[in-house]
């Protein structure tokens, strides 16, 4: 009699860490079909949703996305100079001659 091997079970939370996203992103990702439909965990409407790691990590390599384990911050570049808005000059409205 063979052993059946039990899949590994993550939270939303370790998947969203997993990814470097947050929580909001991961309907997202569903939709677009970048992630595998998670596994609910009971019959009631607020069950617990659950996702198996191995068929995530499949997917990743499949789109061949890296999942990062943090978030790196990279600064845009500043604007060239051409683009910042030209200052300009208000002057008052002119009176009306009768």
């Amino acid at each position: 009699m063979s052993a059946a091997t039990v899949p590994t079970l993550i939270t939303a939370a370790a998947l969203c860490e997993m990814l470097g996203i947050t929580r909001a992103g991961l309907p997202t990702m569903l939709e677009r079909g970048a992630l595998p439909q998670p596994i609910k965990l009971g019959a009631a409407r607020s069950a617990p949703l659950r996702w198996v790691l191995a068929e995530v990590i499949e997917a990743l390599d499949r789109q061949r996305l890296p999942a990062p384990a943090t978030k790196s911050r990279v600064e845009p570049a500043p604007e060239p100079a051409s683009r910042r808005p030209k200052k300009v000059k208000l002057t008052p409205p002119r009176k009306r001659v009768a």
